[in-house]
């Protein structure tokens, strides 16, 4: 006797680190239709094998979260969610783990959404909304876990004052500044922002508050069946210079 099994949700997620070694792992997400049952996979680059994690065979989440956009930082695929229970899965271990959301909750929910969620310089990042704040907050991960901190704080009122001319003049209707990803430096003064400006991506740099265009674009070309304003974070990559990457620039 069979049984036809259907699958409400999949996410995968590369491991991958080529600073550290040209092997990479791919994590596998899917959730039952009808439960809240969860089960993770793992592929391993050196076996070619898929295989069942060694934790928890099935796990049980009922809160809502965000399994489509993880980050990979810290030897884990973390994901932000909209309580008070955000989670992690330490890779090495196989262990999913609980941590705390960077600011208070009201009721048990987040009294504001998060914007964006990622990894970079070796640290992992929390942006708060901030439609309706005065400034951005870039939030910190602890390298322990124990908790966040404010990193950055970002004024607002400082970014349509540096966005450079072109930004202004093509799309003067278009509502809006999205922010696609925050790149870490080692030194405070290297950080910048990237940001979808009118259907312009612009680097907005965190130490002198100037910017420049990287890349004009169509803003009526169909993307993702809603154009370039349905862009956001989770639809920007950064690109690591690796000896792979490096193979191909230079064949």
């Amino acid at each position: 006797m069979s049984a036809c099994i259907r699958i409400m949700e999949r996410h995968l997620y590369l491991a991958y680190d080529p600073l550290k070694s040209p092997d990479y792992k791919v994590i596998y997400v899917w959730r039952f239709a009808g439960d809240l049952l969860y089960k993770i996979l793992i592929y391993s680059s050196e076996t070619r094998v898929w295989r069942l994690s060694k934790s928890d065979e099935y796990f049980y989440y009922s809160s809502k979260a965000h399994f489509d956009r993880g980050a990979y930082w810290n030897g884990a695929v973390h994901w932000h969610c909209d309580t008070d229970n955000w989670l992690y899965f330490n890779i090495d271990k196989e262990k999913l783990n609980i941590m705390p959301p960077p600011v208070k909750l009201e009721d048990g929910l987040l009294k504001r959404p998060f914007v964006y969620f990622g990894e970079s310089g070796g640290h992992l990042h929390v942006v708060e909304d901030y439609s309706q704040a005065v400034a951005l907050y870039i939030y910190e991960m602890e390298i322990d876990y124990s908790g966040w901190y404010k990193k950055r704080e970002v004024r607002l009122d400082a970014i349509p004052a540096a966005l450079p001319e072109t930004t202004k003049l093509r799309y003067p209707t278009e509502e809006g500044i999205t922010l696609l990803s925050v790149i870490c430096r080692e030194s405070d003064e290297d950080w910048f922002l990237v940001l979808q400006v009118h259907g312009c991506i612009v680097q907005y740099s965190l130490g002198c508050e100037a910017s420049w265009v990287q890349v004009h674009f169509d803003f009526d070309h169909n993307v993702y069946g809603g154009g370039l304003r349905s862009w956001g974070w989770y639809d920007a990559f950064q690109y690591t210079l690796s000896c792979f990457s490096h193979f191909i620039l230079c064949s």
